[in-house]
């Protein structure tokens, strides 16, 4: 194989393979490689039909079918495309159309289901006269530059993705459709560890409705900034498209958006995500949701003795438990949202943000901060209390 950058930072283009012929044990070991230490793959002069696009995405993982029926359909090809089945074109005032205007939004695949993508690939099939290209930039170029004062806000951050968000930019009727509706709220925090190589990417899409712990107009400012940040002219790559292209990117690492191109002509990609693992990092980023548990269960203590006490955390479990706000069934509440405003710095292991965990003075509630169990909490949390003078 040979390669050729694509841009400075990020992305190569792969000479001298067809990928109908890479297996498990010819072609893709390399391919991986390059896949992870570029994020960006474009092969040129390809001619894959559906079966062999999807053998080939299969070696990275499971392809990702977006159903919740009992019994899973077989994976199949999910293309980006303004072409009815009968050949002709869709209108772009149909929702079809709108929604494929939303994809023209920076953003990164399935970060609203419950597992998000790992890669997509995308293969020219029918090309319009002009227009329809495909943008991407590197989120992990971005972290790397990103100025210290923003990535310590970004950092720890957990960001709230919903399907129906990124579409109601573009129309509210829309966004109302269930193929957009039919997923709860996904939380992942900001930055993505890569496992094979240690290094860090902003993970964001315009999915994005919400930051935990913050307030909304908080929450919209701090994601605005950062995705303005990331998609900054040095960070793009601008692909336009040829017949026989191929691009697979980690959807770890970049975000990407489409183009408009004249919508009275067909154009359609053929598409197809595949499902991240827990070999790619899926586990990591769901560790936050454990500890987001373990925050349900900080005990209570009298209303009169919040001011003789402060709960020290051990590392980034205190980061986590600052953005949830718990409440007993006594008559006590445990303001770790009162908390968190208190550090809004991050800059937890100083003296002037330590954060002081309260319980103040509230009526009884028939809820409890955890299903099926008594109204008393947990009394033997990972934390450790230790009294002071301070008020």
């Amino acid at each position: 194989m040979q390669t050729t950058p694509l841009h400075p930072r990020f992305g190569v283009e792969v000479k001298g393979v067809d990928l109908r012929r890479v297996t498990a044990q010819d072609g893709y070991p390399a391919i991986r490689a390059l896949f992870e230490e570029h994020s960006l793959l474009l092969f040129r002069g390809q001619e894959l039909d559906d079966a062999a696009h999807l053998a080939f995405g299969g070696l990275f993982g499971p392809v990702e079918v977006r159903s919740k029926a009992k019994v899973m359909p077989p994976p199949a090809m999910a293309n980006v495309s303004n072409v009815r089945d009968d050949g002709t074109v869709i209108p772009d005032t149909d929702n079809h159309v709108l929604s494929l205007k939303a994809n023209q939004l920076w953003h990164t695949d399935s970060t609203f289901l419950p597992v998000p993508a790992l890669i997509n690939v995308l293969a020219a099939r029918v090309l319009p006269s002009s227009g329809g290209e495909t943008e991407l930039v590197s989120t992990r170029a971005a972290w790397d530059d990103m100025p210290e004062g923003l990535k310590a806000r970004a950092r720890g951050a957990i960001l709230r993705h919903r399907y129906a968000h990124s579409r109601s930019k573009i129309s509210a009727e829309l966004a109302k459709g269930s193929l957009f509706t039919m997923w709860e709220d996904q939380t992942w925090p900001a930055i993505w560890r890569n496992p094979v190589n240690g290094r860090e990417a902003l993970y964001i899409a315009s999915h994005v409705c919400a930051v935990e712990g913050m307030a909304e107009d908080e929450g919209r400012a701090l994601v605005e900034e950062l995705v303005r940040f990331a998609t900054q002219d040095e960070y793009v790559y601008t692909h336009a498209w040829k017949p026989g292209d191929v691009l697979v990117w980690d959807e770890r690492a970049t975000m990407h958006r489409g183009r408009p191109w004249p919508y009275d002509e067909p154009r359609t990609l053929g598409s197809i995500c595949v499902s991240v693992r827990d070999v790619d990092g899926l586990a990591a980023m769901r560790a936050h949701r454990a500890l987001r548990r373990s925050c349900a269960r900080i005990p209570c203590i009298p209303a009169s003795a919040w001011r003789s006490t402060v709960w020290t955390w051990p590392g980034s479990q205190r980061r986590m438990a600052i953005r949830r706000s718990v409440r007993c069934s006594r008559s006590t509440r445990c303001c770790c949202s009162a908390a968190r405003r208190s550090t809004a710095k991050r800059s937890l292991p100083s003296a002037a943000s330590s954060a002081r965990w309260r319980c103040a003075p509230r009526g009884p509630t028939s809820r409890s901060p955890m299903r099926g169990t008594s109204a008393t909490c947990a009394t033997t949390p990972p934390w450790r209390p230790r009294t002071t003078t301070s008020s």
